[in-house]
């Protein structure tokens, strides 16, 4: 395996993924010991396993996550420590629409504590895009801790989300990205993702602050669209 990573380095490339069954422990502790993160678990009707699939970042400090979604109000609890939100409730709104059955809402766990999220709204949450391109699911609040950044968490969970999409029947996924992120604006391109200039939803969205003013925010986006395979490989 430290063969292949230098292989793969030389040749450029900058993540690897595998997958294994869940029903072979030996492989799944072998990869978990070698510092791979697990991003999601695959099941099908005829399948008695389930495949775990495995991804690890070639090009930065890697940190082996698991990525799973989140399952209760424990988990919101150890989001809000994780990456605290406050007053604003953001871990707990996403979990009730996780519970709602109109999103999956994915955290990023090194061992015990959450270093990252991403919500996957089932359908994209702007008219004028589903106008544009169909219905499709959309990637939202992406978010890693400062201390766990550019180490492939994002990477990872991003991975995990289209796996859901993908899992759940849906060949594009969607979404928006404010202008002047050029972190995030690389991490989409080097996924593999693709800006369409002509779609410019505009974002609407409140927080509240320290004094428990609540403000309004209106931004104009830039769209993102990524092809999903017709069939897992």
């Amino acid at each position: 395996m430290e063969g292949l990573e230098v292989a793969a380095r030389r040749r450029g490339l900058t993540d690897l993924l595998l997958d294994v069954g869940d029903h072979q422990p030996e492989a799944l502790a072998f990869y978990r010991a070698l510092d791979w993160s697990e991003t999601w678990r695959e099941s099908g009707p005829e399948w008695h396993w389930q495949t775990v699939w495995f991804h690890r970042s070639l090009s930065r400090d890697h940190l082996a996550v698991e990525v799973r979604p989140c399952a209760d109000e424990a988990d919101v609890e150890a989001a809000e420590r994780g990456l605290p939100t406050g007053d604003n409730g953001f871990h707990r709104e996403r979990w009730e629409r996780h519970v709602a059955g109109t999103a999956t809402y994915l955290l990023a766990w090194d061992g015990g504590d959450v270093v990252g999220h991403v919500l996957l709204l089932h359908r994209s949450k702007y008219p004028e895009i589903a106008a544009a391109v169909g219905h499709h699911p959309e990637v939202n609040a992406l978010g890693v801790a400062e201390r766990s950044r550019r180490r492939g968490v994002g990477t990872a969970l991003m991975g995990a989300a289209a796996a859901v999409a993908q899992q759940q029947g849906a060949h594009l996924l969607g979404l928006a990205l404010e202008p002047g992120n050029e972190a995030a604006t690389t991490l989409y391109r080097r996924l593999g993702w693709v800006r369409h200039p002509s779609l410019a939803p505009v974002d609407v969205w409140s927080w509240v602050d320290e004094r428990g003013i609540e403000h309004d925010e209106a931004d104009r986006c830039r769209y993102w669209t990524l092809d999903l395979p017709r069939q897992r490989p």
